[in-house]
């Protein structure tokens, strides 16, 4: 990797982790549209999010999925274009382009086309599905412990 690549792949870490972090705070504010049923202990989305991140799949499944797409392409929307081009260059659709292309649209002139949905999809599946996976708390364990 050469030190370029390593600093493009540092910058859109850190930007991940951030529209990560957001998206987490986001979701655990939304308390009043709870799918697990009004005798979980779960107090807020993210909280079933985890959940459903570690194992308790639900119906509901693509509508928290929906959700997370949502407010991360809202936060993606907002970042500046080196961001989101730092990020996009992580995808496959950005591997996926040979030398050839990449140097044929640099030498006109021109940036890189970016998908958007490839780049909302690398934060989630490698940013906030593992933050949720390895997320827990009190009321976590309590959902988890109360099926034994």
């Amino acid at each position: 990797m050469t030190p370029e690549d390593r600093i493009v792949s540092e910058l859109a870490e850190v930007v991940c982790k951030r529209i990560a972090r957001q998206t987490r705070m986001a979701l655990t504010k939304m308390t009043d549209c709870q799918l697990s049923g009004e005798d979980s202990p779960l107090k807020n989305t993210w909280e079933e999010i985890c959940v459903q991140c570690q194992g308790e799949e639900s119906i509901f499944r693509s509508a928290y999925e929906d959700t997370i797409r949502g407010f991360v392409r809202g936060f993606v929307q907002k970042l500046q274009r080196f961001e989101i081009e730092a990020i996009w260059l992580q995808t496959d659709d950005a591997c996926d382009l040979t030398d050839e292309e990449f140097e044929r649209e640099s030498s006109a002139g021109k940036r890189p086309a970016i998908n958007e949905s490839s780049v909302v999809d690398y934060i989630i599946q490698n940013h906030i599905y593992p933050l949720a996976g390895d997320w827990s708390n009190k009321r976590i364990r309590e959902f988890f412990e109360r099926d034994l």
